[in-house]
């Protein structure tokens, strides 16, 4: 670095520096510090000789939050997971459903005596539809539930599409339904004790048995 005289203390005023590796691009001057005395050498603080060469010192970037930080690893591990093809996906587990037994023959849990006992007791129920000739090709067959004092509770058509569709089909069926519901032909005479066999039945009514 060079210097020249001060024009009236006497001191010595850097103009001009040189940085190893680096020249200014022209001379750089700097002030005396306040306070300065006559004969004494000058200071300059190295923090405004940088400043002076290069500029104010760039702030710091920000520091990112721990909670940021720590939301952007774990994005980053989701995203880098491994995609599963179809095939390495989980199957799902399929639910195991039982099918309900079907209701066995009314004629297969019960006495001779007692299938004969309830026919004569629905007869006095039954109207078979006028104009039909063929009656064995009308046998109805309804599931049964019945109350343990021998009284049906509820009674289902099985055959509803021919129901639906067969006009004297649809007729016999209506009848029987009628004759088996009817309270004037109950309760039915059957033993409380096998309830359990006979609580639920398929009845197959058929018209030339009444």
């Amino acid at each position: 670095m060079s210097g020249g005289p001060c024009p009236e203390s006497g001191c010595q005023v850097l103009d001009t520096i040189t940085v190893i590796g680096q020249r200014p691009s022209g001379p750089v001057s700097f002030g005396v510090q306040p306070g300065f005395t006559p004969g004494s050498s000058p200071t300059v603080s190295l923090g405004n000789l940088f400043q002076n060469l290069y500029g104010p010192k760039p702030a710091p970037p920000p520091k990112q939050p721990v909670d940021s930080l720590i939301d952007d690893i774990l994005k980053n591990k989701d995203t880098n997971q491994k995609i599963k093809t179809p095939e390495q996906q989980p199957k799902p587990v399929k639910e195991i459903t039982r099918q309900q037994a079907a209701a066995p023959n009314f004629a297969d849990v019960v006495t001779a005596s007692e299938v004969e006992g309830v026919r004569q007791k629905i007869r006095p129920c039954w109207n078979f539809p006028a104009g039909v000739r063929d009656q064995s090709a009308l046998v109805v067959t309804m599931v049964v539930q019945m109350n343990q004092d021998g009284t049906p509770t509820k009674v289902d058509l099985k055959d509803t599409g021919r129901y639906h569709n067969d006009p004297t089909f649809r007729a016999a069926a209506d009848s029987a339904m009628r004759a088996v519901s009817n309270p004037r032909c109950q309760p039915w005479p059957l033993s409380p004790d096998k309830y359990n066999a006979w609580r639920t039945i398929t009845f197959n009514f058929d018209p030339r048995d009444y």
